[in-house]
């Protein structure tokens, strides 16, 4: 999940809660590229950190919650 990528999909989300997810890592191991093809994992942290994405998520008035904000009261 690329910041680009990111970007161009949060205008599209439904209305309601969705789940976007990410496996950022800050680094790889050699292993990785060829046990998970295509994946890029220090993208997707660069994506998760950067300013473009969360400029955008407050253009778009979404609001970033956690999954104990799902919880209901009893």
């Amino acid at each position: 999940m690329t910041e680009d990528r990111i970007v161009a999909l949060l205008p599209h989300l439904p209305e309601g809660v969705s789940e976007i997810y990410f496996h950022p890592a800050a680094e790889t191991t050699p292993a990785l590229p060829e046990a998970t093809p295509g994946y890029c994992p220090t993208e997707e942290l660069a994506a998760l950190v950067s300013p473009r994405v969360r400029r955008r998520i407050e253009e778009l008035g979404i609001r970033c919650i956690g999954f104990a904000d799902l919880a209901v009261a009893r």
